[in-house]
């Protein structure tokens, strides 16, 4: 029943979810978030721009979802009442019980969260977060002009880095990306959450803050597990994926043996 339902909203969400969005779709991942990114600075490189880039780590973002926050998104998205009804039902009737050494606890009510294991889960996430950032940068001109097209955000489920041409362009995002997380209860985590400016210019400095908050300004970050340094050069990248590749090798004890004719 769920599956059936999922592809229902699947439908009508098909418009609503951005092309910025790579988690839980079908025909795109982690690839082709990587892809875009390197894509991105590596044009800014090229014409000799800078770009100035915001990982955004979401404390618990999935189990942050407030329910009637959902119920209203997927109203306005026109999904039937009676999809809704089923959705509101698994949702609004929760309860858990706590096993401790000494016995169980008292049932307590779920007033948010996601259902882990779920078919639906997943979609709902990114509908909830697709209307978010909506609401935050969808009526700014800030981001980067790629191909005619502005891009502002690179995301994949609740792993998002926010882009633009200026440091300044980047705070106006983070100021509505911050003040849009307070309004659907999501809580952005300051310690892991990191700036970075990809530059030909060496030691280029960017100040961003979150809630008069100063965000941590780093030289590499490991983005979806690929490298990214802010020279925008794939060194230590290729050097880390030959790494693993070595330890995998020696962990099967696979021998590679070249014959010469």
């Amino acid at each position: 029943m769920l599956k059936v339902l999922t592809r229902r909203i699947e439908g009508k969400a098909k418009d609503f979810l951005s092309n910025g969005q790579f988690g839980f779709r079908s025909g795109v991942g982690t690839r082709d978030a990587i892809g875009v990114m390197r894509m991105l600075y590596e044009r800014s490189l090229d014409y000799g721009n800078d770009l100035y880039i915001c990982y955004v780590d979401f404390e618990k973002a999935f189990d942050r979802v407030r329910w009637v926050k959902m119920m209203q998104i997927l109203k306005e998205l026109k999904v039937d009442w009676k999809d809704r009804r089923m959705i509101k039902d698994l949702y609004m009737r929760q309860v858990a019980v706590v096993r401790l050494e000494s016995g169980d606890t008292e049932p307590g009510v779920i007033g948010r969260g996601v259902r882990q294991g779920c078919p639906l889960s997943p979609l709902l996430f990114s509908i909830y977060a697709e209307s978010m950032m909506k609401d935050a940068i969808d009526n700014m001109e800030e981001g980067v002009v790629v191909g005619g097209r502005r891009l502002k955000d690179v995301r994949f489920a609740d792993d998002q880095a926010m882009v633009a041409s200026s440091e300044v362009g980047l705070q106006r995002l983070m100021d509505g990306l911050n003040r849009a997380a307070e309004e659907y209860g999501m809580s952005v985590n300051i310690k892991k959450t990191k700036t970075m400016v990809i530059s030909k210019a060496e030691d280029k400095i960017v100040e961003i803050e979150i809630g008069q908050c100063k965000v941590e300004q780093v030289k590499q970050f490991k983005y979806l597990g690929a490298i990214i340094t802010e020279d925008g050069r794939c060194e230590k990248e290729i050097k880390s994926r030959i790494a693993m590749a070595k330890q995998a090798f020696t962990r099967k004890k696979i021998f590679c043996v070249a014959v010469c004719a």
